[in-house]
């Protein structure tokens, strides 16, 4: 994987960016009120085998948001 102290650094800064753009998100489909779900969407082709399980799956309010792991490509859209 990433060997060096920085793409280490990268990877981690990339997935706290993540995080916070997932909550905003959430945040924002939650105070718009028609939001009724939200689907994950996977990376495609840079997709691991866990999000692969995951992908294209309608998430509860209480159910955790991507990323799901470190490196976590995954992203959600809004139903309506």
């Amino acid at each position: 994987m990433l060997k060096t102290a920085h793409g280490q650094s990268q990877l981690l800064t990339d997935t706290y960016h993540a995080a916070a753009c997932s909550a905003r998100d959430a945040m924002s489909y939650e105070e718009s009120g028609v939001v009724t779900a939200v689907e994950v969407l996977t990376a495609g082709a840079y997709e691991c085998p866990l999000c692969k399980r995951i992908g294209n799956r309608r998430l509860g309010p209480n159910d955790p948001r991507p990323p799901f792991h470190l490196g976590c490509r995954c992203t959600t859209v809004p139903i309506v």
